[in-house]
């Protein structure tokens, strides 16, 4: 058999009935299959290219508290289910705004501040945990308003 280098990426569904009615939406195995002449030709070519093993959806983490420590501060807390995260990401909302994503943060990091708030303001945030097969459900939503400076002083 001659190798033609044509490369054929097949996606494998994990379902033991074969019924993809069945298969969970979250858990895929993606494989990179190359037709080759030999076992030695097949090891270089696994040598020179990419492959993608397997990759799962990571569980959605849990937003412990968010704390606005000041009116300058709001301290996060979470806890990830998954071993598989990536990257964390951040998402907040002012109001009833649209979550935006305010920061990326390596998989085992657990706790960020953001430093970026307006005293009187109503926050809420969500985290997500993020591979490479893609990013987790929201964790569940807390919202915070950092108070008001406090005067301090002779009346």
């Amino acid at each position: 058999m001659e190798d033609t280098g044509k490369k054929i990426n097949v996606l494998y569904l994990d379902d033991e009935t074969n019924n993809l009615n069945a298969f969970k939406a979250n858990f895929r195995r993606m494989y990179q299959v190359f037709a080759t002449e030999s076992a030695a030709s097949a090891r270089q070519v696994l040598s020179e290219n990419e492959i993608v093993g397997l990759s799962q959806v990571p569980l959605a983490p849990t937003l412990e508290s968010a704390t606005a420590v000041s009116g300058a501060l709001v301290h996060l807390v979470w806890t990830s289910p998954s071993t598989f995260a990536q990257n964390i990401e951040v998402d907040r909302k002012t109001g009833n705004g649209a979550y935006v994503p305010i920061a990326t943060l390596g998989g085992g990091v657990t706790m960020y501040d953001d430093q970026n708030v307006t005293p009187g303001t109503q926050y809420s945030y969500v985290i997500k945990a993020i591979d490479l097969a893609g990013s987790s459900p929201a964790s569940n939503a807390i919202t915070v308003t950092p108070p008001l400076a406090t005067i301090v002083g002779n009346h």
